[in-house]
């Protein structure tokens, strides 16, 4: 081995060793175990995050599993009602939350979020009969007909601030929007596009997307304030499989609909 060779390892070795002193596996808080990364998981989010036959499943398992490996720890996906995901990383009882949890300003007061990795823009739904009723964004909001939304997402916050004229129905679960709108309990409901498209394919009803993004918005990991060893090794992993194409991997088995959606219009 050359000297510059050498010294190009020996560089290399530092940066890993470093790396691993800097995870949170290495110095772990108290009552907890070394070898183990505790995920803050709810899986009532398909497909990014859900349980099938007592299994957790979904992107962000699949991402748990992986950046555990990463770091050389046992994954251990801790389940929790989505409410409750941010006070369970501020009490210390999960390491960091991986449960497609959308950067919002006031979120980011309580948690350090890592680097995106996906962008879930807001989207409505409506019944199939109305999909050429809305042709903007200003219109969505302008509308006097009643909107459904999930409650506490970013769906609602928006739909509160931006959409002032019309009647706001709370929603307790996105299983239930088919029904709702085709009963005509609201003419339009506003989610996620991943949210959007789940129910979409899963709904015996007539429904149809709307098109036009209604709010640009991004999905990312998030770590206890002050844990800038677990976010930085955690952005570090994020970066490489963004290059080596395993992020784009991830994201097409799991979000489908990426590939149809980027694909250029045919003529």
């Amino acid at each position: 081995m050359t000297m510059k060779n050498s010294r190009s390892f020996l560089s290399l070795l530092a940066t890993s060793l470093l790396t691993t002193l800097l995870v949170g596996c290495a110095l772990p808080p108290s009552g907890k175990t070394p070898d183990t990364l505790r995920v803050g998981y709810s899986p009532h989010y398909p497909p990014v995050s859900f349980a099938i036959g007592g299994q957790f499943a979904g992107l962000e398992a699949d991402f748990a599993r992986d950046l555990a490996a990463e770091l050389h720890c046992q994954p251990v996906l801790v389940p929790l009602a989505r409410e409750e995901l941010e006070p369970a990383l501020a009490r210390g009882e999960v390491d960091i939350v991986m449960s497609g949890r959308t950067i919002t300003p006031a979120r980011a007061l309580k948690v350090d979020f890592c680097d995106s990795y996906t962008d879930n823009p807001l989207v409505a739904l409506v019944r199939a009969e109305d999909a050429g009723v809305f042709k903007s964004a200003e219109e969505i909001c302008g509308t006097r007909a009643p909107i459904g939304v999930l409650r506490g997402t970013s769906g609602e916050l928006f739909a509160r601030r931006h959409c002032l004229n019309t009647k706001l129905v709370p929603v307790a679960l996105r299983s239930d929007v088919p029904l709702h709108l085709t009963s005509r309990l609201y003419n339009l409901y506003i989610d996620d596009l991943a949210a959007v498209i789940d129910i979409l394919l899963n709904s015996e009803t007539t429904l149809e997307l709307v098109p036009i993004p209604l709010y640009e918005q991004q999905l990312a990991w998030a770590v206890a304030p002050g844990n800038d060893g677990l976010r930085t090794a955690a952005n570090a992993i994020l970066a490489e499989w963004r290059q080596n194409g395993h992020l784009d991997a991830l994201l097409d088995r799991w979000l489908t609909y990426r590939r149809a959606l980027a694909a250029p219009p045919a003529r």
